[in-house]
């Protein structure tokens, strides 16, 4: 037995046993062993160290179906929703919106855990396959129907964007893997957005010839030192810490957090919600200080602070020839990725940004808010309010970015719904799905040049048959109550009928956000392509 002992530990393989011999009617019967006992042994196990289960994910879900969208498991003081899907789609959309609403009005929870079902993978924005049917169809007959369509997608998606940006509870969306273009409302818009080391974004919508939508616009209008415009417009990938230190995400959270969450979400019920509040700061870890932007900051504030993207590119071409030889390169490749986009898209997606940057200064100027009190308050919306002057200060800012968060949405939409109109995005999506294969083309556009893009064409994408207009929907505070003294004070609360709520606005409530929404008309665009 020794022996044995001593071969397996000289012989390091997980597949060594120790064979136990055991006599019975005159014959030898081996077993095997598997042992962890020594240090060198490849499942060799510390008895001092703690042996918690690690238990996956998709242990104890509400749905034991692999196709889900969509999944949550409920504990005491929490709920966890996790996204199993690695694109949008309306039926992904209408589940999230859903089951983040019923997580609002639960008083057994006290905060809300978003994430993704996979380590690699957040979400990479809406499925193109599917935009590419609507945008095909409705190029080819101008039929109004196919419009309409694309406009209900856009409605839901900009709801759950601000159920996400307006949510009531602490919810912690954490950035689980890669983020692309739009999706990153569903991580950044969230007032405890997080990320860890395998965290990563980039704005990749004008590699496909498409504009903003979500309210994305609004999170890089929004970003100091004009980073936004610099992401968007060059598609600057920004992982692990870059991350909080630029501004997309306010948390930082190991990938265990999860689990340790929801061990110790039953304590969240045993204090005030304040108080609950404070307690969840104890799972947020210390950023660390590396910082890849820090040295570029101030050079990309300087070149994209200017109201105009050839004034843009003009001083991106003058850097080129800069003596420092670290802006020089900067500067090139800069200017290299923005002319080499699709051009209209690219100067759209400025101007949309550019408005949001502008009309942010109108409304700070119009709340007397100065620059020093600007960064006070940015600071403060990092930590839990304990002060009338902490709360008064909260208060404002979430007023301010309401109103920027609601005119982002107006324009993204109203300018997306004029430009589908346009065969630029038919190409774009085209030629992007089609690049990893043999049918791989150059696209073509209205027009190649960046530099010869007119006024009057952007102009009339931005601003034509502007007929969209986000309407705010007050949430309820309280779920639906049978006692009758409670149904009052419901917001819904119908005087005229004297019942509980809106029922003909509830009912189209109820057929909006069905998961079967949109299904009929989507596979009846399907069968076109059979």
């Amino acid at each position: 037995m020794l022996f044995k002992l001593k071969y397996l530990r000289k012989h390091n393989k997980i597949y060594d046993m120790i064979q136990l011999s055991k006599c019975k009617n005159g014959y030898v019967i081996k077993r095997s062993v598997r042992t962890s006992i020594f240090k060198d042994d490849d499942i060799y196990l510390n008895p001092q160290d703690i042996h918690n289960e690690s238990l996956p994910k998709i242990n104890y879900l509400n749905s034991g179906k692999l196709d889900e969208y969509v999944y949550n498991r409920n504990n005491i003081g929490m709920d966890t929703i996790i996204i199993n899907s690695k694109y949008m789609n309306i039926k992904m959309i209408n589940k999230l919106y859903k089951k983040l609403c019923d997580s609002e009005v639960n008083y057994t929870k006290r905060f809300i855990f978003l994430t993704s079902l996979y380590n690699n993978i957040f979400n990479y924005s809406y499925n193109l396959y599917d935009l590419l049917k609507i945008l095909e169809l409705y190029q080819k007959s101008k039929d109004i129907h196919y419009l309409n369509l694309f406009k209900k997608i856009l409605q839901n998606t900009n709801d759950l964007a601000y159920l996400i940006f307006s949510y009531k509870k602490p919810i912690i969306s954490y950035c689980n893997g890669k983020i692309k273009g739009s999706a990153g409302f569903l991580s950044f818009l969230a007032n405890n957005s997080a990320s860890f080391n395998h965290s990563s974004y980039t704005y990749n919508n004008l590699n496909y010839s498409f504009l903003p939508y979500g309210g994305i616009s609004f999170i890089l209008a929004n970003l100091r030192a004009n980073l936004g415009f610099y992401f968007a417009l060059t598609g600057q990938v920004i992982q692990s810490s870059d991350l909080v230190w630029c501004g997309l995400t306010k948390r930082w959270i190991s990938d265990e957090s999860l689990e340790l969450m929801e061990i110790s979400s039953e304590s969240q019920l045993e204090v005030s919600e304040q108080d609950a509040h404070i307690l969840l700061e104890e799972h947020f870890l210390k950023i660390p200080e590396k910082y890849t932007l820090k040295n570029y900051e101030q050079v990309i504030h300087e070149h994209f602070k200017h109201n105009n993207l050839l004034t843009i590119l003009k001083c991106l071409d003058q850097s080129r020839n800069s003596s420092d030889q670290n802006i020089k390169k900067w500067a090139d490749e800069t200017y290299q990725k923005i002319i080499t986009l699709p051009p209209l898209a690219t100067h759209l997606t400025f101007e949309i940004l550019n408005i949001l940057r502008n009309y942010k200064m109108e409304l700070l100027k119009k709340a007397q808010v100065n620059k020093r009190l600007w960064n006070e308050m940015i600071k403060n919306s990092y930590k839990v309010p304990t002060t009338k002057e902490q709360i008064s200060m909260n208060e404002l800012k979430y007023t301010i970015d309401k109103e920027l968060f609601i005119k982002s949405l107006n324009i993204e939409t109203n300018t997306l719904l004029n430009f589908i109109s346009c065969p630029d995005i038919l190409n774009g999506i085209t030629s992007y799905l089609v690049k990893d294969t043999n049918h791989a083309f150059s696209s073509t556009y209205l027009n190649n040049n960046i530099f010869q893009i007119k006024k009057d064409i952007i102009y009339y994408f931005l601003f034509y048959k502007n007929s969209y207009e986000y309407n705010i929907y007050d949430r309820p505070d309280i779920s639906y109550s049978s006692l009758s003294v409670l149904e009052k004070y419901n917001q819904h609360y119908n005087a005229e009928g004297n019942t509980s709520h809106d029922k003909l606005f509830f009912s189209k409530q109820f057929e909006r956000w069905n998961d079967d929404y949109l299904q009929e008309e989507l596979e009846d665009i399907n069968k076109h392509f059979l």
